[in-house]
């Protein structure tokens, strides 16, 4: 839709692809069925991937950048109730979003929360 209303849009996804197909995924580094824990190494490719893109000023050019986490580690935290814990939880986003918010400028990211745990993980 985005693209729709500006023709000079880049990096988003070019059809299905994979973290290590540049070509197709481009800014997209996100791993099917990662946890939190693999948040800050995704948000590192992401600013690496960013700033050697042709193109993009990563200085000044404008940056949406939507972060859609939770999902599996609530489910596996439903199924182990151990691996990971909701302080570790919460550490590890607030990690990769300050991270992105640093690098990046003066475009925070979006986030796309799971719904909370009965136990409220995001407390």
């Amino acid at each position: 839709m985005l693209k729709k209303y500006n023709s000079n849009l880049t990096g988003y996804s070019r059809g299905v692809g994979s973290v290590k197909r540049r070509e197709k995924s481009r800014f997209n580094v996100a791993v099917p069925g990662s946890l939190s824990t693999k948040m800050v190494d995704q948000a590192r490719q992401l600013i690496d991937r960013m700033k050697e893109f042709q193109g993009v000023d990563f200085i000044n050019d404008w940056k949406m950048v939507t972060l859609f986490v939770g999902g599996n580690d609530l489910c596996d935290w439903v199924k182990l109730h151990k691996r990971i814990q909701p302080k570790k939880y919460k550490a590890n986003i607030k990690e990769a979003l300050d991270l992105l918010k640093k690098t990046t400028g003066q475009n925070p990211p979006s986030q796309s929360h799971a719904p909370p745990s009965p136990n409220s993980m995001l407390k």
